[in-house]
């Protein structure tokens, strides 16, 4: 569901620049915007349904894993054998990295595509999260934890 989502994202990033590049300056020999508008409802995003339905799975995934580390603290301390202070630094990693992105996803926002922005965020943190689920390692866990918050920084900022 994510990847579709993420590709889904990406796929209409060139449509909806299209829609907006065609409303900046209409065409001279067009008397009317109501062809316009008929032409910017067509494709897999025909009512923006779509769009809102994937933004909100999304969004419902990040801040899911959000509090999902706090439940699930005690078995990883069991498994991985490391202190309590140690699986603190869990969800400072996730929002060390959410926090050092952030600022510069708006400030990137002025140079490329928003809707771009946030796939290559949701990509960055659906690997992040596969790297995490599949790791023996405290380390890399945090490294994915890190890489987590890397990738739902400009998918939370961007779309509110």
């Amino acid at each position: 569901l994510i990847g579709f989502s993420v590709l889904l994202i990406l796929h209409d990033a060139s449509a909806l620049t299209n829609v907006i590049n065609s409303h900046a300056a209409p065409p001279q020999s067009q008397p009317s915007s109501k062809p316009a508008m008929q032409s910017m409802f067509k494709g897999p995003l025909a009512n923006g349904s779509m769009l809102l339905g994937s933004f909100t799975v999304l969004n419902l995934l990040t801040y899911m894993d959000r509090g999902l580390i706090n439940g699930i603290i005690p078995s990883i301390g069991g498994d991985m054998k490391v202190s309590k202070t140690a699986l603190g630094l869990l969800y400072s990693f996730y929002m060390i990295g959410y926090c050092a992105l952030s600022p510069c996803c708006s400030m990137l926002c002025s140079h490329l595509q928003p809707v771009f922005l946030m796939g290559v965020g949701m990509m960055i943190f659906v690997v992040s999260l596969a790297m995490g689920a599949v790791t023996p390692y405290f380390g890399l866990l945090l490294a994915a934890r890190a890489m987590a918050g890397i990738g739902s920084a400009p998918f939370q900022i961007l779309s509110p």
